[in-house]
């Protein structure tokens, strides 16, 4: 079955398309405004031009995905997936190789307003937009429904499209990035983990994180 890909609420869309334009005018991003944070993949990044990202009908934003962040906590709790909290919708623009970004759109407060606060760009967010374009064609989704999210869990450099079953199946997890270019080694081994097999090497790598004296970050 196809996956389901929620549409993003109407705000967030908004700020994605008023910011970008901003972050991408660069070098140092000063008119971005709100934008918290910016992110390079590459050592000397060639930012892409506006027109580089925008499509023949003049839009931005494509491939939506509401965004969940899974704490350490949770994690060393022994908690599952339904712990992690909503933490807003991310959209990429631009389709090709090295013109393609994509954007982190949340509720600062104190005005509860959406905002842009974090734009990647890079080799990493092409191949990113490529697998959830090749979400639907693994094998284990073919015989359910699920619905996109993509999860981040701060503090042990995860990242992961999360799909979230409809049904009694477990959850999947799809490791982003994939294979050699994973940063954590023991989620390098296969394209695709089921919940508990996601949650049993997440939980080592939190461990080991929590373990670290207190002068090493992540």
């Amino acid at each position: 079955m196809p996956i389901d890909k929620p549409s993003a609420p109407s705000p967030t869309v908004t700020a994605f398309r008023v910011s970008l334009p901003a972050f991408l005018a660069g070098p140092l991003y000063g008119q971005a405004g709100g934008l918290v944070g910016a992110a390079s993949l590459n050592p000397n990044p060639a930012l892409p031009t506006l027109a580089d990202v925008t499509a023949p009908d003049g839009t931005l934003e494509h491939d939506p995905q509401q965004l969940f962040v899974l704490g350490l906590q949770d994690i060393q709790a022994g908690k599952t997936l339904a712990a992690a909290t909503e933490a807003g919708w991310r959209f990429f623009a631009g389709n090709a190789p090295g013109k393609v970004v994509v954007g982190y759109a949340s509720l600062r407060p104190p005005n509860t307003a959406w905002k842009l606060t974090n734009v990647t760009v890079g080799p990493g967010v092409f191949s990113s937009l490529q697998q959830s374009h090749g979400l639907n064609a693994l094998p284990q989704v073919k015989d359910n429904l699920y619905d996109l999210r993509f999860l981040k869990i701060p503090g042990i450099n995860v990242e992961a499209f999360w799909l979230f079953s409809r049904s009694d199946a477990p959850a999947l997890l799809v490791p982003s990035p994939a294979g050699a270019d994973q940063l954590q080694e023991p989620l390098a081994n296969q394209p695709i983990y089921t919940e508990p097999d996601f949650l049993n090497i997440v939980q080592t790598l939190t461990a080991k994180r929590i373990d670290y004296p207190p002068q090493y970050g992540s």
